[in-house]
């Protein structure tokens, strides 16, 4: 009816923002869907800094949590939460007070 660019648009509003087609759901402040994006691209890009992959993981995961902090606030905890873990893991790799973890657990937090 609108033509195929509108119909792409559709598309791609309906995949990432599923409650604009199951609204009875998510009914409430309709935050839920890019709540749990952020915070789950987040915690996947945290889990990349910690497989060596550069500062680009760090980086991301702070916006990606910075992004579901403006969402809703409590998701503060979830990058204190992914430091810690990625703190405690390089600790136990006896890696921890290297130029390349701190240099990537300052990224994160800058970006937040």
């Amino acid at each position: 009816m609108y033509g195929r660019r509108a119909a792409v648009i559709a598309a791609i509003l309906v995949s990432v923002w599923p409650a604009l087609t199951i609204a009875v759901l998510y009914w409430g402040t309709m935050t839920e869907p890019p709540y749990f994006f952020f915070v789950y691209a987040g915690i996947f890009c945290g889990l990349l800094v910690l497989r060596d992959r550069g500062r680009w993981p760090a980086i991301l995961a702070g916006a990606c949590f910075a992004l579901a902090y403006l969402t809703r606030p409590e998701a503060i905890g979830y990058l204190v939460a992914v430091f810690v873990f990625i703190a405690f893991v390089r600790l136990l790799e006896r890696r921890l007070f290297t130029r390349h973890v701190a240099a990537s657990l300052g990224y994160s937090c800058w970006v937040t």
